[in-house]
This record gives structure tokens, sequence and C-alpha cells, in this order.
């Protein structure tokens, strides 16, 4: 967690984790966040204590405590790949995401995962395109 992080960001929902005693707690994302919930916060949900005491080894709610790097916008994605295998390209993809997704992607109304971008760039390869595939901009943020 970075100090200039945005408690906001945190869905409502949420499931903390109070266990400071785990193996893991130091770079789980739940406990990390338990130690900063702001005042302001008048409830919230946890893992069950008891529960959470039992666990000895990998814990089935460890979320690690680092950001995922989505991409934004794929208005210039195909700008330099021949147009013969952009067209194929853009099919696939309209295909893949259906072409509602397909649109609030290129209008940057909704972001590409990790999956999502390597889906791409395997479309890219097959194609025998040695360049890795450009997004609009890239967003780097917590995988709720």
């Amino acid at each position: 967690m970075t100090p200039d992080f945005d408690y906001s960001e945190v869905p409502f929902g949420f499931n903390y984790c109070l266990n400071k005693s785990c193996k893991q707690a130091s770079t789980c994302l739940r406990y990390r966040l338990y130690t900063h919930i702001p005042a302001a916060c008048q409830t919230i949900r946890i893992i069950n204590p008891v529960y959470a005491a039992t666990i000895d080894d990998v814990c089935p709610f460890f979320m690690p405590d680092k950001k995922v790097r989505y991409a934004l916008g794929i208005t210039h994605l195909l700008d330099h790949v021949p147009y013969s295998d952009a067209v194929s390209i853009k099919r696939q993809m309209l295909a893949h995401f259906k072409q509602a997704t397909y649109y609030r992607c290129r209008r940057k109304e909704r972001m590409l995962d990790p999956s999502e971008q390597e889906y791409i760039r395997k479309l890219f390869v097959s194609k025998g395109i040695k360049e890795l595939p450009v997004y609009d901009e890239y967003i780097e943020k917590y995988d709720w």
C-alpha cells in the first residue's frame, strides 16, 4: 500500500482480516487495509477471526498487496499493423469481447485486465507481429 492510498477505492463489502499472527499478514492486502481503516468508517466486514486462527499454511483469503497493470483505450492499437492483419485481429477481438465490450474499451469506458491484454498479445503473435500491443494508457490499481 502506498502512503497516498485513497481509501474510497476499497469496494463496499470488502472483507478485512484481523489475524496479525498470520505468516502472510505483512504482504496481505486484507490485513494491511485493516490497519489503515479511517475513523470515519463506521462498520466493516471481517473474516471470522476464530476461523482465521486455525489456518496454518496457505490462507484461502490471502490477497497480495500488489497493484495490477490495467490498459485503458485501444484507439491506436492497430495503427501500425498491416491492414489485412488489423481487420482479422479486430474481428477476433469483437468475437471474443463482444461488440459492446469492445467499443467500451475503445472509448476508455472499460479497462483491460492482464489476462485480456495477454489474449490480445497472442492475437498479435498469431499474425507474426513482433511488436507488443500498445494501449492509450496504463493504470495501476488493486484487483478487488
